[in-house]
């Protein structure tokens, strides 16, 4: 299965806040799926004029579209061959699992598994305005009880009901009921759960009972993610009962490792790759090709091979290319920027 990132990428929601909203809410998530990126033009403005931040340039460098890596088209097409063998099924679907260190792109593959899958199966039906088929989730550090996460999913749906204690009543309904329902009746199909790392392990059993409930009742298909989440989901899933019989109890869900990329004599072409699209993606008036692949050993060095580094600090770069008037980006310019730097003694 082959997937184009170039038709799932988003540009900066209009208004002040340049964002698509939360993505835990429907709108917010829809606005995400639904955005693709303007690429502005290279105009050349007056001299010394200076640029504001709402620029065109200024706010595409700030959200420049996803690159895709070896996780992301690998998580793609487990996702969707576990979705597509799940369908026709009446038992419990089977997930996924993303799980690798922080900042290696975790949630990037999740949302981007996310759009994928809604773009493919709402172009399959006509426009439904009740149809959501993907949910989106982020643990709070506070979740406990099978309510809790009741909220969670009444909060993307957002569905009324009152956790504000300056309103009256206080008191917060138990919407597990409300919520079945409402997932029912959308017909949702997959369940995005970001930061399962938050979930503690006193309340592991809890949450997992809750899921693999609503997972069995209504067939969803739920993708766990978080740093540890194998384990994580593993205790959730086998329980002390299984743990009791057997200490070789494997969890059927496929796991999918996001790692930092590296960049090595056996392995250049993968960093290559991501410097490639990013640099292809850049509007500097002055700006070469290949620029950023001359910089490759030294933007590595300076990221460690994580993408979300690697990320802030060309489009950081970017912007601040724009607002100098040096309009590409050097290694001088690289230097004093904060992001990626952890040596103290390094002069900013």
């Amino acid at each position: 299965m082959t997937f184009n990132l170039d038709t799932l990428q988003h540009e900066p929601a209009p208004g002040p806040s340049r964002r698509p909203g939360r993505l835990t809410t429907a709108t917010g998530w829809n606005t995400f799926v639904n955005h693709v990126v303007t690429v502005p033009e290279l105009k050349a403005g007056p001299p010394d004029t200076p640029v504001p931040d709402d620029d065109p340039r200024m706010l595409y460098h700030a959200a420049m579209r996803i690159v895709s890596t070896p996780a992301v088209e690998k998580a793609l097409a487990a996702c969707w061959q576990l979705l597509r063998a799940s369908e026709p099924r009446s038992e419990g679907q089977l997930g996924l699992i993303i799980d690798g260190e922080h900042d290696t792109g975790m949630t990037v593959v999740l949302r981007m598994l996310g759009r994928a899958y809604q773009g493919r199966v709402a172009a399959r039906r006509p426009k439904d305005t009740g149809f959501v088929p993907v949910v989106h989730l982020n643990v709070p550090p506070s979740i406990t009880t099978p309510a809790d996460w009741a909220l969670l999913f009444a909060d993307f749906f957002e569905m009324p009901y009152t956790k504000n204690p300056e309103a009256a009543p206080v008191r917060v309904p138990d919407m597990t009921g409300p919520v079945r329902f409402r997932l029912a009746k959308a017909q949702t199909q997959l369940v995005l759960i970001d930061g399962i790392n938050r979930l503690s392990d006193a309340n592991t059993a809890s949450a997992f009972s809750f899921l693999t409930w609503l997972r069995d009742e209504l067939g969803l298909t739920i993708v766990y993610c978080g740093s540890g989440a194998r384990d994580i989901v593993q205790a959730g899933l086998r329980g002390n009962r299984i743990a009791a019989r057997t200490a070789n109890y494997r969890s059927p869900y496929p796991v999918i490792t996001t790692n930092p990329i590296p960049y090595t004599e056996n392995d250049p072409e993968t960093w290559l790759t991501v410097l490639r699209a990013l640099d292809k993606d850049l509007r500097l008036h002055h700006h070469k090709p290949d620029t950023l692949l001359d910089l490759a050993a030294y933007l590595h060095q300076r990221t460690g091979g994580y993408i979300t580094t690697l990320s802030y600090l060309i489009c950081e770069a970017a912007q601040l290319a724009i607002e100098t008037g040096e309009e590409a980006i050097t290694r001088e310019l690289l230097a004093p920027l904060l992001v990626g730097r952890n040596d103290e003694d390094d002069p900013y």
